[in-house]
């Protein structure tokens, strides 16, 4: 497998020098070759990735775009753990970014995945509800595999880092649409909606999720694995630092960071979570 995905490589980055040129290079194969959607995790949240992208930043590489709850976000594909068996060529293709990028393998799971699972080409194109969906009918059949399920659903939603969720804060936070604050903001039938109200109620809706994973974890008992996560969306808080002025969250205010921390903050003692360390 190590020689085919290094071939891989070589048959992607042929004839394109810099790490921009083979950057573009890889987005065009997943275009190309890739099956979308499919489903995967980010910091133990599942998601419908729907699209790759490349936005010309090297330094944050390929970006996937991804569903959840009816909301769309952007992250790097490195934070990107697929948790279903995927075609063959988005799994090589996958794998060999991730080795193209330098990035700490998966540890063999996909690949060993896509091993042990045949092909199932209607499986592989159902959507996240569909899926949904047909693990209820299968555990329902097969009340035996209940407890092999509730164990990996519980290490699926512990498997907690925080840097991972920090970038995933930060993404978050910086793809929303600057366009959307216009859409909301202006006069209406009997009232008037301030940019800045408008743009903080963007903010709010793209934060809630993250709150909403806080909570769940708590609620379950996961208890190291909801401080890890809190302390992850606080560094991600931390990392955006001094926004442009052209962004959604320059518009919602120059507290806007800071409200958001202090609902982490509260959350963590609502819920009796280790509070999370600032640098």
């Amino acid at each position: 497998m190590a020689d085919e995905i290094d071939a891989l490589i070589e048959d992607v980055i042929v004839d394109a020098y810099g790490d921009g040129e083979q950057l573009s290079s890889f987005c065009q194969w997943f275009e190309e070759t890739a099956t979308f959607p499919f489903q995967a995790t980010v910091v133990g949240a599942v998601v419908e990735v729907i699209e790759i992208d490349y936005d010309g930043d090297d330094r944050r590489g390929l970006v996937a775009q991804c569903r959840r709850d009816g909301q769309n976000y952007a992250v790097s594909l490195l934070d990107i753990v697929p948790t279903v068996a995927v075609p063959t060529e988005t799994a090589n293709l996958f794998a060999a970014y991730r080795r193209w990028a330098n990035a700490v393998p998966l540890e063999g799971r996909m690949m060993a995945r896509r091993r042990s699972v045949p092909s199932t080409p209607n499986l592989d194109r159902l959507d996240h509800d569909e899926r949904s969906f047909l693990m209820v009918k299968l555990l329902a059949a097969h009340q035996e595999l209940l407890a092999e399920a509730e164990q990996r659903a519980t290490e699926l939603l512990t498997d907690m880092d925080a840097s991972a969720i920090a970038d995933a804060v930060a993404a978050a936070m910086m793809e929303l649409e600057i366009e959307e604050v216009g859409n909301r903001s202006g006069r209406y039938r009997g009232g008037y909606t301030e940019p800045t109200a408008a743009a903080w109620e963007i903010v709010h809706e793209a934060f809630e999720p993250f709150l909403a994973d806080l909570r769940k974890l708590a609620e379950l008992g996961h208890i190291s694995a909801a401080s890890t996560m809190a302390q992850g969306l606080v560094d991600g808080l931390d990392e955006l630092g001094d926004v442009a002025d052209d962004t959604v969250l320059a518009w919602a205010g120059d507290h806007a960071l800071t409200e958001l921390v202090e609902a982490v903050y509260l959350e963590v003692q609502r819920l009796g979570l280790y509070p999370p360390e600032v640098e």
